[in-house]
């Protein structure tokens, strides 16, 4: 059902910490099968420097913010808001077709967290 790469970032997630006085933080949720994901992020320059994951889902979704968060660091902001879900599926392996919500919830949270971002540098 699930590739070697979701077991493994499911087994052992990477990333899975707050940060104290992140640049940002956000959350998604899904109300259907109520997936969370929250993000932390700190940037520096217009480079995400260290990201944090926090997930309360399925192994999918937990393995989607995992992956996540490894794509995210070091990685321009400007060259974040540009990953799709299915750059995250393609970074997982592929998802079951009935468990797509979860790399649907890591690019919600995704989006939320650079919104929050880009809106705190507003003058």
């Amino acid at each position: 059902m699930y590739s070697d790469i979701v077991k493994n970032h499911f087994a052992n997630p990477r990333n899975v910490k707050e940060i104290p006085g992140a640049t940002a933080v956000a959350e998604a949720d899904n109300p259907v099968c109520g997936d969370i994901m929250k993000i932390f992020v700190n940037v520096v320059d217009g480079v995400f420097c260290d990201v944090g994951v926090k997930t309360r889902g399925c192994p999918a979704a937990v393995a989607a913010g995992s992956v996540l968060s490894e794509m995210l660091i070091d990685l321009p902001v400007a060259e974040a808001v540009r990953i799709e879900t299915r750059v995250v599926d393609r970074a997982l392996g592929g998802l079951p077709r009935n468990k797509q919500h979860a790399t649907d919830l890591a690019v919600d949270a995704l989006r939320a967290v650079i919104h929050q971002f880009q809106s705190e540098r507003l003058p």
